[in-house]
């Protein structure tokens, strides 16, 4: 199972329990936790210099210009843009203490940013915000305590974990969390002056922060043109629209959905088949495949390999920090050395893919955009691949060659207590070289919102598409 979703949770149960305190750490003590860091990255981790190989510069940068002191939030900035810096979308870095009750606040959760935000081309405009803030909705936020925002999204961007060089992952994962990202990355203060620019005026407003329920709020209630679930819909006679929201909310549930929705598609003898997976950041492999073979016109392959950088975990000297799934002990059986390489040889998305019986061969519509990762994202690789259908929207948000995930390994620094989470697994899709592997798939046509599209509930991709068919 792939998915960011999926790794929080895991990462529940490798959580102490403690309360958040900002402890002060020697600059000895911030070494030894950098040095075990960046010895579990390079021993393990099957991304290390695939998408980039600036991991080592940016280590060195933030190790050879440490302060005498830290404290537990500066090391984790410093630390997150170290990891940031694989470009692997499935690599975490968290703190170690009980905080996923108010997750994706990690440092404070009583007075974050009282909005919510949409991003687009560097501009950030308020979707939803509490009462007490008197800003309308809709407005364009020009300064935060006086930082102007491109400077924020900047840092934001350049500490945001997302696969390969891919712009639309990093816009959208910040949107989505813009506070939470704001709290454990620039500052936490109580309260916030916030310039803003609303009908052609310019305006000032100070307001306090709100706590992460009131946030958590917000969020929910924040406008979104995009369903939450998976479903089957008819627009037109001629056209269905099948939203994929996600693959791994329940594996069995969604295969029958798969199977009942193209049932239904055939009963309706459809020629235009819009399949949407914006916002759907992954899930169970198999069903990626299984998906794509629903509409596959030949035999296809999927996975081209899967490689790990050792056979036993005993070959890696940060084993006492580490933490590993019970299945590890199994992987001597199944992984082989070739061309000096370690290769996983056991999955069900290896091999020669068959289409589905029945299955669908008339034209096909892919929507996409940042937030369409992982899983979802292999599977939008392989229809690119095969020429399957056209493609709208934005940039995907998974790397067009794969990934990295499967199983995970926990490292936890002995001294700051922050956790590593770190795949084992590098995913490689079995595609043709049509462009460039460490972007995500390109849209044949490239359809952004505006924030005012969403504010509207206006569906510009999907409009486009229909347009198209017609």
């Amino acid at each position: 199972m792939k998915t960011k979703i999926a790794i929080l949770f895991i990462l529940i149960s490798n959580s102490l329990s403690a309360q958040y305190k900002d402890s002060t750490y020697t600059k000895v003590q911030i070494e030894n936790d950098l040095k075990i860091l960046k010895t579990a990255i390079t021993q393990a981790h099957p991304g290390y210099n695939r998408f980039s190989s600036d991991f080592d510069s940016v280590f060195n940068e933030v190790y050879n210009h440490l302060p005498e002191k830290m404290t537990m939030y500066d090391f984790y900035k410093q630390a997150n843009t170290i990891i940031a810096s694989l470009q692997c979308g499935h690599t975490k870095l968290h703190p170690s203490f009980n905080y996923f009750s108010s997750y994706p606040f990690f440092f404070n959760d009583q007075n974050v940013l009282p909005f919510t935000v949409d991003i687009r081309a560097n501009k950030a405009t308020i979707i939803n915000s509490n009462d007490q803030t008197q800003i309308p909705i809709g407005a364009q936020i020009l300064k935060i305590n006086n930082k102007p925002i491109d400077s924020i999204l900047s840092v934001l961007y350049k500490a945001q974990f997302s696969d390969g060089n891919i712009e639309s992952a990093k816009e959208r994962e910040v949107a989505d969390e813009f506070s939470a990202r704001y709290s454990n990355l620039i500052e936490n203060p109580t309260n916030y002056t916030i310039e803003y620019q609303y009908n052609n005026t310019t305006s000032t407003v100070t307001t306090k922060g709100i706590n992460n329920d009131i946030w958590y709020k917000l969020k929910e209630e924040s406008p979104s043109i995009l369903k939450s679930n998976n479903n089957l819909s008819f627009p037109q006679d001629s056209i269905a629209y099948l939203r994929m929201a996600d693959f791994y909310s329940n594996k069995k549930g969604i295969k029958k959905f798969i199977d009942s929705a193209f049932q239904a598609i055939k009963a309706k003898n459809i020629h235009h088949l819009i399949i949407d997976v914006r916002g759907n950041q992954g899930g169970y492999d198999k069903l990626g495949a299984y998906l794509f073979s629903k509409i596959a016109l030949k035999d296809f392959l999927y996975y081209d390999r899967i490689e790990v950088k050792a056979k036993k975990k005993k070959q890696f000297s940060f084993l006492p920090y580490a933490s590993f799934p019970k299945v590890i002990g199994l992987m001597p059986l199944f992984i082989k050395k070739k061309d000096n390489k370690f290769l996983w040889t056991r999955h069900d998305n290896f091999g020669i893919q068959k289409p589905a019986k029945n299955n669908y061969t008339h034209k096909t519509y892919f929507l996409m955009d940042g937030l369409s990762y992982s899983s979802a994202a292999e599977f939008l690789s392989v229809a690119k691949s095969e020429n399957r259908g056209l493609f709208f929207g934005e940039e995907a948000g998974g790397a067009y060659s794969g990934n990295n995930s499967g199983i995970f390994s926990f490292v936890n620094l002995p001294k700051t207590k922050m956790v590593l989470a770190m795949p084992l697994g590098g995913y490689y899709m079995h595609v043709n070289p049509i462009q460039d592997g460490s972007r995500g798939v390109l849209p044949d046509y490239k359809i952004t919102m505006s924030s005012k599209d969403l504010l509207d509930h206006k569906d510009t991709v999907l409009e486009k598409v229909i347009s198209q068919i017609k």
